[in-house]
């Protein structure tokens, strides 16, 4: 799994909307659905307040980017 597709996982997981993500992480809608989509490549930084922005660690997207098979996954995402 890319980053933008564990994004979209956790996002959707959580139930969080798109543009709410967004405006929280300081950013417009258009280029976070350029992430999750795989067009665009967040930097550290936006990494960063995106994962602030969802209540996830940076390293829960990451691994689930590289594929880590992460069983913590539902304690992390509540």
């Amino acid at each position: 799994m890319k980053t933008g597709r564990a994004i979209y996982a956790l996002r959707k997981e959580k139930g969080l909307m798109l543009e709410a993500v967004a405006n929280d992480a300081g950013t417009d809608a258009g280029y976070l659905s350029k992430i999750e989509t795989g067009s665009r490549l967040p930097s550290l930084p936006m990494l960063v307040k995106i994962a602030a922005a969802m209540s996830v660690p940076v390293t829960l997207i990451v691994a689930m980017a590289e594929g880590e098979d992460v069983k913590l996954i539902p304690i992390l995402i509540k």
